[in-house]
């Protein structure tokens, strides 16, 4: 919405600007495919529908051939009650309910449009903090799958990053493989957010490469063994320590570390015989 309330390092150099700005978003589109991207996820951030919609109408989607999917942002849809801010129990039926009143919105504003993203002709959408889901997320999701059914004749393919509950620090941490995979069982896909980094100050294998090759190769694991899709993911860097709910742990960034970054998920993905992707968090 052109809002950033909070403070920031640096001062874009042609002021604050609207992400739904027609220019910015030529130029963000124009940059990106001209650097091998070539799909965009994004998020849903209190349901701002409206807003994405002016953003996909713009002419270089189709000129550039840039194909787009949705980050639903399950912490911040208003929709969903959260729990300690972030966990969404789907014992509550009105959770259930939510999540079918955002997902009427989506399949009716973006499902239908020529550049979104699909998947066996199943348009993706990655359900964003899913690790945090509780209760009875197998019938959540069922009921999800059916309610698009009977009204749209559509199937989704949602992407899960139910997997970054094996980070030892995460508040559901499990390192039961059965557990993690039965987790996963009621998605199509498995993806991480940034590699699996949020902020925490202790790293699986003593570094954030490390930890990307042990994510990386949990989620292979689990995928193959259940045939699965895979949407790898990685940060370039982070330093969110001047946001409220930023961490004081900087990722650093460089274009070797970045460079490292990339060398790794490709090397993960060779061979893989289901629909499988890199993703790098955020391009903002």
């Amino acid at each position: 919405e052109g809002k950033w309330w909070h403070p920031t390092w640096h001062k874009p150099l042609l002021g604050k600007y609207s992400l739904s700005d027609p220019i910015v978003i030529s130029k963000h589109v124009d940059f990106a495919t001209g650097h091998g991207v070539n799909c965009f996820f994004i998020d849903t951030q209190w349901n701002n529908f409206e807003k994405i919609s002016e953003v996909v109408t713009n002419s270089l989607f189709f000129e550039k051939g840039v194909v787009f999917a949705l980050l639903y942002n399950s912490i911040t849809s208003p929709s969903l009650k959260k729990i300690d801010g972030w966990k969404i129990d789907f014992n509550d039926e009105n959770n259930i309910k939510g999540l079918k009143e955002d997902f009427y919105i989506i399949a009716t504003k973006f499902f239908n449009h020529p550049n979104y993203l699909k998947v066996n002709n199943k348009p993706v959408v990655y359900l964003y903090f899913s690790h945090g889901y509780v209760g009875n997320v197998d019938k959540a999701i069922s009921s999800l799958r059916e309610f698009l059914e009977k009204n749209f004749n559509i199937s989704p393919y949602l992407l899960s990053d139910v997997v970054e509950r094996y980070h030892p620090l995460h508040p559901l941490h499990t390192n039961n493989i059965d557990e993690l995979t039965k987790a996963v069982l009621s998605y199509d896909g498995i993806t991480l957010w940034g590699g699996g980094f949020s902020g925490q100050p202790t790293f699986i294998g003593g570094n954030y490469e490390e930890q990307l090759k042990s994510l990386f190769s949990l989620s292979l694991k689990i995928g193959i063994k259940n045939k699965k899709g895979v949407m790898l993911s990685f940060k370039n860097g982070e330093n969110s320590s001047l946001v409220p709910w930023g961490s004081k742990v900087i990722l650093p960034r460089s274009p070797e570390l970045f460079k490292e970054r990339l060398e790794i998920s490709l090397k993960y993905i060779e061979n893989y015989p289901y629909f499988v992707s890199i993703r790098i968090d955020t391009w903002d």
